[in-house]
């Protein structure tokens, strides 16, 4: 794992198609407006979720 690791990191900078084009640009490219939409629809409900579970937290720590 260490090895793929190291040569993963070697060619990083591999240039694609134009030559100023990283497999990492054309992954991040791709990956960001589903990462949007998934954040967009699922981050409202978790954070509301997370901060209602402290909320209950706080109050029955009050309660000792």
């Amino acid at each position: 794992i260490d090895s793929l690791r190291r040569t993963v990191s070697a060619d990083r900078g591999l240039s694609l198609g134009r030559g100023d084009l990283t497999i990492e640009d054309v992954v991040r490219s791709e990956v960001r407006p589903l990462l949007k939409a998934w954040l967009d629809a699922h981050l409202p409900n978790l954070v509301e979720r997370i901060v209602r579970a402290e909320i209950e937290r706080l109050i029955g720590e009050e309660g000792r």
